[in-house]
């Protein structure tokens, strides 16, 4: 996130969505590394998925 200041005054606040969505991914990769998760589409948990 960066902080700047704009000529009027007010703070804006910028996140950096690349990183946030690398961070993201790379903590699902892991995480599914880790723990495979079942197949949703083949278990009763595939009805879901379709919302």
């Amino acid at each position: 996130m960066a902080i700047t200041v704009s000529n009027s005054g007010f703070i804006i606040l910028r996140w950096s969505y690349s990183t946030t969505v690398t961070a993201t991914l790379n903590a699902v990769n892991a995480y599914s590394e880790w723990a495979p998760l079942p197949d949703l589409a083949k278990s009763d948990a595939g009805v879901f998925l379709t919302f």
